[in-house]
C-alpha cells in the first residue's frame, strides 16, 4: 500500500498525524481525500491495492489451510480416543470377568473347607466316640 509520504511528496497531500492509543492515524482533509479517491479511480495506486488485496488473500489462504489442518488433526485425535475408549471398555469388561472367576473360585475353595472342616468334625466326633 502507498505510504501518505509518497501522496505528499508528487500531490502536496500532507495529512495531520495523530496519535491515538498506541496508534499513529493520518488524517486527511475533505478536499485531500476527494484528490486521493480520484486518482485511485483513474488507476494510479490500484498497484498497491491490488498488492495489499493478494496479500489479503494470501492471508485468508494461509488461515484457511492452518484452520483444515487443525481440522483433520482434531478427527485424528478423536479417533483415536475413540479407538483407545474402546480398548480401555474391553480391558474393564475382561477384568469384571477375571473378579466374577475369582468370587467364584473363592465361594467354592469356601465351601470346599467348610465341607472339610465339616468332615474333620464328623471323624473327629466318630473318633472321640469309639
Amino acid at each position: 500500500m502507498m505510504s501518505w509520504s509518497a501522496f505528499s511528496q508528487t500531490f502536496s497531500l500532507e495529512p495531520r498525524i495523530l496519535n491515538a492509543d498506541q496508534d499513529t492515524l493520518y488524517c486527511f482533509s475533505r478536499l485531500q481525500t476527494r484528490e486521493i479517491v480520484k486518482l485511485i479511480e483513474y488507476g494510479f495506486y490500484t498497484d498497491s491495492v491490488s498488492r495489499m488485496l493478494e496479500q489479503h488473500i494470501a492471508l485468508l489462504e494461509f488461515a484457511f489451510k492452518a484452520k483444515q489442518e487443525a481440522y483433520s488433526l482434531l478427527e485424528t485425535k478423536n479417533y483415536n480416543m475413540g479407538l483407545v475408549h474402546a480398548h480401555q471398555e474391553s480391558i474393564i469388561e475382561g477384568q469384571l470377568s477375571f473378579i466374577k472367576a475369582q468370587k467364584r473360585e473363592i465361594k467354592r475353595h469356601r465351601r470346599h473347607k467348610f465341607i472339610l472342616m465339616i468332615g474333620a468334625g464328623v471323624i473327629a466326633t466318630t473318633a472321640i466316640l469309639k
